[in-house]
């Protein structure tokens, strides 16, 4: 889901008054502006689930379980387990510019007794095969399925079993959260998990996820399950809020207006893909303008010509566009 916000400013753009007209009458002043136009830094957001997630089991080595729940911790045995998370990103706009990015995990098994622990996210360095077996230990990895021995079954390992930093992800760590018992968790935003989501939006090819892990993995009984993308109620979810450059709108210019035939002339050039209406006014007032014409968006720029029948007195023009 996508929110935006729009804000509108004013801008005087160019203002002119024709040599020939100085010393006629009727007084001609001829106004430019580009008025209502949007401002830069306007806000989105979206909320997504992913499209891959894995455990890397240390339990059962060889096995896949690409359609269990999530698995992160050590065991009460000794035993670690590692989870892999990917999200597709191709939503967000290249030139996005990535302002918070938090992700919520839930906790649905722990053991019995349980101890709390601190478990970090880090931008995975390499691409890995969710697979499809289910079950609490999963079941034997088919071909390009991902274990803890091998990011692609049955052939290509991880730089070590489980996988390493740096060589399969970061040794950086982007977020951290503290989880105990059952419930929801979130990795709240930092620089380091904004930056994955920007480097990952601006490179979609490089994005591989995040992997899960206890900080401290040497202590034991802090094994959890985590919801899965298959649970359709206790799923991961990624929360992006980002803005969008604005456009740079370059000034209308006018050409040098001039009286032909008892009428006021002048042109200008459309912007690109934006309607225009051309407005006039005795004052400058702004509850005083009325439309003198309007006009289509084109696909590129178009110049366009104004008339107007000369009028007594004073007259402004200004070219308003959304």
């Amino acid at each position: 889901m996508a929110l935006m916000a729009l804000k509108t400013r004013s801008r005087l753009n160019c203002e002119f008054m024709p040599r020939s007209a100085r010393d006629a009458s009727p007084l001609l002043l001829l106004l430019c502006m580009l008025i209502a136009g949007p401002a830069a830094g306007q806000d989105y957001g979206i909320t997504n689930i992913p499209v891959a997630d894995t455990t890397l089991f240390e339990t059962a080595p060889d096995n896949n379980l690409g359609a269990s729940t999530l698995a992160a911790g050590t065991t009460r045995g000794g035993l670690r387990a590692r989870a892999l998370i990917q999200f597709d990103l191709r939503s967000i706009p290249t030139n996005a510019v990535i302002q918070l990015a938090a992700l919520s995990l839930t906790v649905v098994r722990t053991p019995q007794p349980g101890v709390a622990s601190v478990f970090n996210l880090r931008r995975i360095s390499q691409p890995w095969g969710e697979g499809s077996q289910n079950g609490n230990n999963g079941g034997s990895a088919r071909t390009n399925e991902t274990t803890w021995n091998m990011r692609f079954a049955p052939s290509t390992p991880w730089s070590s079993p489980g996988g390493s930093a740096p060589a399969d992800f970061s040794a950086t760590v982007s977020a951290t959260a503290s989880i105990g018992e059952t419930g929801t968790y979130t990795f709240s935003s930092t620089p380091a998990l904004v930056a994955d989501v920007q480097a990952w939006t601006m490179n979609p090819a490089a994005n591989f996820g995040w992997i899960l892990m206890d900080e401290h993995e040497e202590l034991l009984l802090t094994a959890r399950r985590f919801g899965s993308r298959e649970d359709p109620v206790r799923a991961p979810f990624l929360a992006v809020q980002f803005t969008l450059p604005q456009p740079l709108v370059s000034p209308f210019v006018l050409s040098l207006p001039q009286i032909s035939s008892n009428q006021v002339q002048f042109s200008f050039p459309t912007p690109s893909n934006r309607t225009c209406a051309v407005e006039y006014s005795s004052t400058l007032s702004p509850l005083a303008w009325q439309v003198l014409v309007s006009l289509a968006a084109s696909n590129g720029v178009t110049n366009v010509i104004i008339t107007d029948p000369l009028q007594p007195g004073q007259r402004f023009y200004r070219v308003r566009t959304p």
